[in-house]
C-alpha cells in the first residue's frame, strides 16, 4: 500500500510539473513574441527569469502534492470492494491513482 502511495505521489507530481513547464513555456513565449520589453534581454534577466520559472514549474506540483499527501493519504489510491454473493469482505488496491471519489483528485485537476 505504502509502495502504490508513492508511485501514486510520483505520477500526480510528473504531470502536473509536466503541465507546468508547458504553461510557463506558454508565458515565455507569449511575452516574448507580444511585450517589447522582453526583448530588452540581459543575461541578469534571463536568469532570474529562469530562476522564476523554474520555482514555479517545479515548486507548485510539489506543493500541491505535498497537500494532497498530508490531507488526503488515503485516496491516493483507488480500491475496490471485494464481494462473495453480495456481500463485502475484503477491500483490494485497483490501482495506483486517487479515488475518483476521493478529495485528491481536486488536488489534480484544479491546479491545471
Amino acid at each position: 500500500v505504502d509502495t502504490c502511495k508513492a508511485v501514486s505521489a510520483t505520477l500526480m507530481y510528473t504531470l502536473l510539473a509536466l503541465f507546468g513547464w508547458m504553461s510557463v513555456e506558454a508565458f515565455h513565449l507569449y511575452r516574448t513574441f507580444v511585450n517589447a520589453d522582453v526583448w530588452d534581454v540581459g543575461r541578469q534577466a534571463t536568469t532570474q527569469k529562469r530562476r522564476m520559472y523554474s520555482a514555479l514549474a517545479w515548486g507548485l506540483p510539489v506543493l500541491c502534492v505535498a497537500v494532497c499527501v498530508i490531507v488526503d493519504s488515503d485516496g491516493m489510491i483507488s480500491t475496490v470492494d471485494v464481494r462473495a454473493g453480495g456481500v463485502v469482505i475484503d477491500s483490494a488496491i485497483e490501482y495506483c491513482w486517487f479515488d475518483k471519489d476521493g478529495l485528491a483528485r481536486w488536488f489534480f485537476l484544479v491546479p491545471m
